[in-house]
């Protein structure tokens, strides 16, 4: 009998305290840093990177799942930039520059404004590509999806 107390509280004890601490609140920016994200978003043009994104996260699920050229295009015209919800688009380009200082962001506004829109889409999927392409990958694949029900 003491040998199965002694495992049963062994077992319980292991299963409520191998639990960890919930993750952390994504990184925000200071207030002063807000208005200067904001600017570097419009200036960074995340709506032409999207475009972009979007055909080819569009044409990789076409192929794989077997889209008429029809449906492709269909579907590149209904996913829009506005399907994302603005609180997730928000807190992803604040959480991005978040660590980043007021002098950082004046110095990328004024680097990104000289960039043509190619240039722009180069440096940015090197800086950030991969936040952005994984969040945006699943919010097309997930819009995708829908439209392959319909």
């Amino acid at each position: 009998m003491k040998k199965i107390i002694f495992i049963l509280s062994f077992i319980y004890s292991t299963c409520t305290l191998a639990q960890g601490p919930p993750p952390p609140a994504p990184s925000m920016p200071d207030k002063e840093n807000i208005s200067l994200i904001d600017e570097l978003v419009e200036v960074m043009d995340y709506k032409l990177y999207f475009r972009v994104m979007r055909e080819q996260i569009v044409n990789a699920y076409a192929l794989e799942h077997s889209w008429s050229i029809e449906k492709i295009n269909s579907a590149i015209k209904k996913i829009s930039y506005l399907d994302l919800p603005d609180y997730k688009r928000q807190d992803m380009y604040y959480n991005i520059h978040a660590n980043k200082s007021s002098d950082e962001l004046k110095d990328m506004i004024t680097r990104f404004k000289s960039y043509s829109d190619d240039e722009k889409i180069s440096e940015h999927i090197e800086e950030y590509g991969q936040t952005i392409v994984v969040n945006w990958q699943s919010e097309i694949q997930a819009l995708c999806r829908r439209m392959d029900k319909n």
